[in-house]
């Protein structure tokens, strides 16, 4: 068996080897391009809105189509999750997620919902960014002798982007949380606080470091 394992691997790598051999990497950037609006195309129709020229990365995952919308030119990017929680563990919500046009989202996202979530127009973020509404559990004493995953989701409020934001790498975004137009988050920060326009926040938590 283990014989027989090594065997494919040797193979399949020996295959890998000659596919970049032969088809260069400019085919591989078209090849991920397809696949992404191949992906986009095949899962427009469950969305609430759905716009022209989106791409979404074959490994991202979406959960709860019907209360998401995208308009035009957005784009998703690898391993990354865009959820709204219709329902979790047999309670009933009612998220929204809109991202606007012309926003790109970074690889290893995770935007999660159970309020309501607006990403405004020609925003950018870094990777590993979390935009969140929702949280396991109230954070009430009563709650700490249930296991985390089986509390009920709390959000103490939606998440508003503006537009022309950027947000840098492995940022996170709380619950109730707006961020004006044209700001600007450094990497690392966690936004526990409104951000107003024009500014540029960094930190843990994130505070105003610059009025632009």
């Amino acid at each position: 068996m283990n014989i027989t394992y090594r065997f494919l691997k040797k193979i399949i790598f020996k295959l890998g080897v000659l596919h970049s051999m032969v088809l260069t990497s400019g085919f591989h950037d078209k090849k991920v391009a397809i696949l992404g609006f191949f992906k986009a195309g095949s899962l427009s129709r469950y969305f609430k809105y759905f716009g022209k020229n989106i791409f979404i990365h074959y490994s991202s995952e979406i959960i709860g189509f019907n209360s998401i919308s995208i308009k035009d030119n957005v784009t998703l990017a690898a391993n990354g999750t865009l959820a709204a929680w219709n329902e979790y563990n047999g309670d009933i919500y009612s998220p929204n997620i809109i991202i606007d046009e012309g926003t790109t989202i970074g690889e290893g996202f995770h935007i999660t919902s159970i309020n309501s979530i607006y990403i405004g127009k020609n925003v950018l973020t870094g990777k590993y960014i979390t935009i969140s509404d929702n949280s396991h559990g109230s954070m009430d004493k009563g709650e700490l002798n249930t296991a985390p995953a089986k509390r009920k989701l709390f959000s103490k409020g939606g998440v508003y982007i503006g537009d022309n934001v950027w947000i840098a790498d492995k940022v996170t975004i709380l619950p109730g949380i707006k961020i004006g137009e044209n700001s600007i988050i450094g990497s690392n920060s966690v936004v526990t606080k409104n951000i107003p326009d024009n500014c540029i926040a960094a930190g843990n938590p994130a505070r105003i470091i610059r009025i632009i």
